[in-house]
């Protein structure tokens, strides 16, 4: 009998990455999850938004659909664009020993391909690295050569006169040496994770974790029982 390999994403292993509770939670328990609120979903929508800009900068750029379309789908068409010669892929989809990812940005470099992660922020944050780092994992163990890893942000420095121009409200920034020396640490998480989501709940209490670097989508369920008292308030 085949032993059991627990699912993870891009997202649930970030998620992983800020609590283990959160994401045992969202693996067994999804139905406890906070509902999303209006601020939450216009930080959505605003990611969104910069993510469609980015592919604006390669008019050329073929997407990979994600809705409704079964991950196996995306893979595939992924790989029929690589192999057909195709110059940049837009939500390019791999997976490895049972990890999935879609890449933001995927485009030809002169000695394979250079990944980039779209961020709606002008920072580049510590959840950013290990963002791209897992991206990487999968993409190289999937056999495409990765030559360049970068964040995509935006600058602080841009200024509109007319319609926005895509080419100048992005910042490249190459996190490649980082991002190959956390390879090993990638491949340690994700073992944890599996371990962890294979066995009874993590005994976690609430904390900094609940936060940063997100708001976690369990803090109804984490903090049901603590007292809202004026000090916590606070």
């Amino acid at each position: 009998m085949n032993e059991y390999i627990p699912f993870l994403s891009k997202s649930r292993f970030i998620k992983g990455m800020q609590c283990h509770k959160a994401l045992w939670l969202q693996t067994h328990r999804p139905e406890l999850k906070d509902e999303v609120g209006d601020d939450k979903q216009a930080v959505f929508d605003f990611g969104h938004k910069v993510g469609r800009l980015a592919q604006q900068m390669f008019p050329d750029g073929i997407e990979v659909p994600f809705d409704d379309v079964p991950l196996a789908e995306q893979i595939e068409m992924t790989r029929r664009l690589i192999d057909s010669g195709t110059d940049t892929i837009f939500e390019a989809a791999f997976s490895y020993d049972n990890v999935f990812i879609k890449a933001d940005l995927l485009t030809k470099s002169p000695a394979g391909w250079h990944l980039g992660e779209v961020k709606a922020s002008t920072i580049a944050k510590e959840n950013y690295i290990h963002d791209i780092a897992v991206q990487y994992y999968v993409v190289t163990n999937s056999g495409i050569r990765v030559e360049k890893a970068s964040l995509v942000l935006l600058t602080a420095r841009y200024v509109r006169n007319g319609d926005v121009e895509p080419e100048n409200i992005f910042v490249w920034i190459d996190v490649t040496a980082e991002v190959l020396r956390r390879q090993e640490a990638i491949r340690s998480e994700i073992d944890l994770q599996r371990t962890m989501l294979k066995g009874d709940m993590p005994k976690i209490g609430i904390g900094r974790q609940c936060k940063k670097p997100y708001d976690c989508d369990f803090t109804g369920y984490c903090w049901a029982d603590v007292p809202r008292t004026p000090f916590l308030t606070l």
